[in-house]
């Protein structure tokens, strides 16, 4: 999310399933048409349980299937979440050890999104002294 060239909230289609349209920009260009996107089976779980809740999808650059990936259900957990991460990422360039703690406090999270996303990303974390690829 943090490399990703655009990032959006995206609602499915009631007419096209797996067919997402962006409904709010949160980083980037905005997204032309559709987004077409087989959830995991937990994701489509979610969107059972709340239909119409939207899905944050982040598209990095490259194109094709691969260049889209689904961050997670938009909560109320979630969307405050992913918007503190965008609006810190620029800090976290000069500030590494900020990124580390703004993840590691959400490992134990109470929404399992939450957790995976804090998870991930901590694997992927550069701190002072080390390369890490992210």
């Amino acid at each position: 999310m943090i490399e990703a060239e655009a990032v959006v909230q995206a609602r499915e289609n009631s007419e096209r399933p797996f067919c997402f349209a962006p409904t709010e920009i949160l980083k980037g260009e905005l997204y032309v048409g559709e987004i077409d996107l087989l959830p995991d089976s937990s994701t489509r779980q979610m969107l059972a349980r709340h239909p119409g809740r939207p899905l944050v999808l982040a598209r990095t650059s490259g194109g094709g299937e691969k260049s889209r990936r689904r961050v997670g259900v938009a909560d109320t957990d979630l969307g405050p979440i992913v918007r503190e991460i965008l609006d810190t990422a620029i800090i976290w360039k000069e500030e590494p050890l900020r990124r580390i703690a703004c993840f590691a406090k959400l490992l134990n999270h109470k929404n399992p999104q939450i957790r995976t996303l804090a998870h991930l990303r901590s694997r992927r974390l550069e701190t002072p002294g080390s390369r890490a690829e992210d």
